[in-house]
């Protein structure tokens, strides 16, 4: 009987563990601007937040990994799930150059019945010294993580292009996020 009860266990522990990470992540989506410029879009996991085990890494990664597991181990008690999303806006010229990239990571939880955002944040980073970021905020509320940037070009003190870009993740009761 013990033999049963810890093969479901384990059953259901690396279902836990791997089945959200096989999960389909939402196709990378492409805006061209009149200009020829253009946004591409990706929604990806989110960095792990413990980090993994390297050989560099030793007894505080595998302290980190085993924390991470307890937490999973709660959560499935408990009967809640998480789920970490990065959305990246990725801003091209006609060229096809990377000028600057803005992104939004938010930490969801999630039952079956309801998913709540738990944490947000932004991220920045421009690659073109014409671009710069102007402004950026976040925002949650319920199942919805927001940030709004505002992303500038100038040259020798003239503005020549200004976008606003709002970016939104929202997780489903089942912890599926767009």
């Amino acid at each position: 009987m013990k033999k049963i009860l810890c093969v479901l266990l384990c059953g259901v522990l690396f279902g836990a563990a791997v089945l959200p990470a096989l999960a389909t992540d939402v196709p990378e989506q492409r805006e061209t601007l009149e200009d020829g410029s253009y946004f591409v879009t990706v929604v990806s996991d989110a960095p792990p937040q413990y980090g993994e085990i390297s050989a560099e890494d030793g007894l505080s990664a595998l302290i980190n990994r085993l924390i991470r597991f307890l937490r999973q181990m709660i959560q499935l008690l408990a009967g809640t799930r998480t789920v970490s999303k990065t959305k990246y806006v990725n801003y091209y010229d006609s060229n096809g150059t990377l000028l600057w990239t803005v992104s939004l990571t938010a930490d969801f939880t999630y039952n079956g019945q309801q998913a709540t955002c738990t944490s947000v944040s932004r991220h920045s980073e421009v690659y073109d010294r014409d671009w710069s970021i102007v402004s950026s905020r976040t925002e949650k509320s319920g199942n919805t993580a927001t940030g709004y940037f505002t992303v500038r070009q100038t040259k020798l003190g003239v503005t020549l292009k200004t976008i606003e870009r709002t970016i939104t993740l929202t997780c489903d009761a089942d912890g599926y996020v767009t």
